[in-house]
C-alpha cells in the first residue's frame, strides 16, 4: 500500500472525528471505523515512531498495536472533536502508548480482533532517509501529516474528475496543482491534449480552485470548530513548503 492509497476508493472521510469516536467498541462498526482511520495515518503515526529512534521493525509493530490498543480502549468512544485538532489528538494519544509500550505484551495482543494492514513502509523510509535534519519527532508527525492530507485531496479530485469524464485530461494538468508562474510549461500540456494553451490555463485554473476546496473540505473535517479552519490551512501549507 502506497502513500496514497488509504481507503479502498482512495477517498477520506467526510467525518474522520466520527470515524474516532465510533472506533471505540466491539461491533463491526467499530472495527470498520478503526480499519480506515489506520489507512489514513498509519504513515504519519509509523514515522513519529521511526524519529522516536525506533527500528523500522519495531516502528511499525508500535503502530500496528497502537490501532489495535485504540480499538479495545473505552475512552476513545469520549473523544470531543470541539476540544481541539484531529492530528493532536491521535499524536497525543500515540506518545501515551509509546510511553507505555512493552512489546511482548502488546505483540501477544496484535492477533485479536483487529487484521493488521499491511503496510508498504518504501516511500516513508526514503523519507526518513533523507530528511536527516534534526526534526523532532513531533515535527517529523506534522511534515508527513501533511503529505498525506493533500495527497488525500489530490486522490478524491483525480476520482471526481474521472467521474466526470475527464480523467485524461486530469493525469495532464495535476501537475500544475503546485506550480506556478513560468514554471507552469502550458504549451506543452495544450499539445498533449489538442486544446489551445488559453483553454489549458483556464482548466488550470479551476483545477487549482477545486483542489483548493477539496483541501479546504478535509481540513475542515479534522479540526474543532470553523474557526479553525483558516489557520490549520495555513500551518498544513507552512508545512508543506518546507
Amino acid at each position: 500500500m502506497n502513500e496514497r492509497n488509504y481507503t479502498r476508493a482512495g477517498q477520506f472521510p467526510d467525518t474522520p472525528w466520527t470515524q474516532v469516536r465510533m472506533a471505540g467498541g466491539q461491533d463491526t462498526k467499530a472495527h470498520d471505523s478503526l480499519e480506515v482511520l489506520c489507512r489514513l495515518y498509519w504513515a504519519p503515526l509509523y514515522a513519529y515512531a521511526r524519529r522516536h529512534d525506533m527500528h523500522p521493525a519495531e516502528a511499525e509493530d508500535v503502530t500496528q498495536a497502537f490501532f489495535a490498543h485504540l480499538l479495545e480502549d473505552d475512552t476513545i468512544k469520549n473523544a470531543d472533536s470541539e476540544k481541539g485538532r484531529l492530528r493532536s489528538y491521535l499524536l497525543g494519544a500515540m506518545k501515551r502508548f509509546i510511553s507505555n509500550w512493552r512489546r511482548a505484551e502488546m505483540t501477544a495482543k496484535r492477533g485479536g480482533r483487529l487484521q493488521r494492514v499491511d503496510f508498504d513502509t518504501t516511500e516513508v523510509e526514503a523519507v526518513c532517509a533523507q530528511q536527516g535534519d534534526g526534526l523532532s519527532p513531533d515535527a517529523f508527525f506534522e511534515r508527513r501529516w501533511a503529505v498525506a492530507l493533500l495527497d488525500h485531496a489530490l486522490k478524491d479530485l483525480e476520482q471526481e474528475q474521472a467521474n466526470s469524464g475527464k480523467g485524461e485530461q486530469f493525469a495532464v494538468l495535476s501537475e500544475f496543482l503546485l506550480v506556478h508562474g513560468k514554471d507552469a510549461q502550458h504549451a506543452d500540456a495544450a499539445v498533449k491534449l489538442g486544446m489551445s494553451e488559453g483553454t489549458v490555463r483556464v482548466a488550470v485554473h479551476r483545477l487549482r480552485k477545486r483542489f483548493r476546496e477539496r483541501v479546504r473540505e478535509h481540513v475542515t473535517a479534522t479540526v474543532g470548530s470553523a474557526a479553525d479552519v483558516d489557520d490549520e490551512l495555513r500551518h498544513l501549507m507552512s508545512l508543506y513548503g518546507n
